[in-house]
């Protein structure tokens, strides 16, 4: 059994998009090295913070999850709608899509709590996070957004509506797969199909190491193996079926 490898959240590079509206930093993507025409999977965070559309991908199924921040409104084809404001709950939509955003303008929906055992999770948005275990119940709960009309330029740029979310990209035909949410204290016995595991909170226990906030494990070839969670640990566990 391989234990796989660690990759650290400080490790993740920063591309700046062109508009200026947001930074990509791209987490994994098979095979190594493959551009936006010949990936098979690929796995990546965003910092969102002007209301841009979404840049399209025909022929490729996408998942988002919000981890950090206020979210978004996204309004696919102008029909469907979808308001992105609750932490940690796997959307997933086709990547040919016209996605417009709206973002919100409502107080921070996920943070870190302040502890020696947690690294912050890459620069820290435009406001303070307040922690969601906060409360007893420590269950992720959606604010009330406010998604009404915003100006134009240069007010496009919102301090409230800063925005951090999880993506996967899957090429449809050749592979399958999704999001799967992990959550307080135990052991997980990874399937086999499990290509990555990111830890929105730690500390998170796998074969090749301790996570804190923002690291990924990337299973070697199965089986891959058990992970730990701590109580208040948090993680998003991809799951990739190769096509025949």
């Amino acid at each position: 059994m391989s234990a796989g490898r660690l990759l650290r959240a400080d490790a993740l590079v920063p591309v700046p998009w062109r508009n200026g509206l947001g930074i990509t930093r791209e987490i994994a993507v098979m095979p190594p090295g493959a551009g936006p025409e010949d990936f098979l999977w690929r796995v990546s965070l965003a910092d969102v913070v002007g209301a841009a559309p979404f840049s399209r991908f025909p022929g490729v199924d996408r998942t988002i999850v919000l981890i950090d921040g206020v979210g978004f409104r996204m309004t696919l084809d102008g029909t469907q709608v979808h308001d992105l404001t609750t932490p940690c709950a796997p959307f997933a939509f086709p990547g040919e899509a016209e996605v417009a955003v709206a973002l919100a303008a409502c107080r921070t929906l996920l943070g870190r709590a302040a502890s020696p055992a947690v690294r912050p999770l890459f620069p820290p948005l435009r406001r303070p996070m307040e922690p969601p275990w906060a409360d007893e119940t420590s269950k992720i709960r959606p604010r009330t957004a406010d998604f009404s009309p915003r100006p134009a330029k240069p007010d496009r740029l919102l301090a409230d509506g800063a925005t951090r979310d999880f993506n996967l990209m899957l090429r449809r035909g050749r592979a399958s797969g999704g999001v799967e949410v992990w959550r307080g204290s135990g052991r997980h016995v990874c399937p086999a199909d499990v290509v990555l595991l990111y830890a929105v909170q730690g500390p998170i226990v796998t074969p090749a190491g301790t996570l804190a906030a923002g690291d990924s494990w990337l299973p070697g070839a199965p089986p891959a193996g058990d992970v730990a969670l701590a109580a208040q640990a948090l993680a998003l566990i991809v799951r990739v079926h190769a096509a025949d």
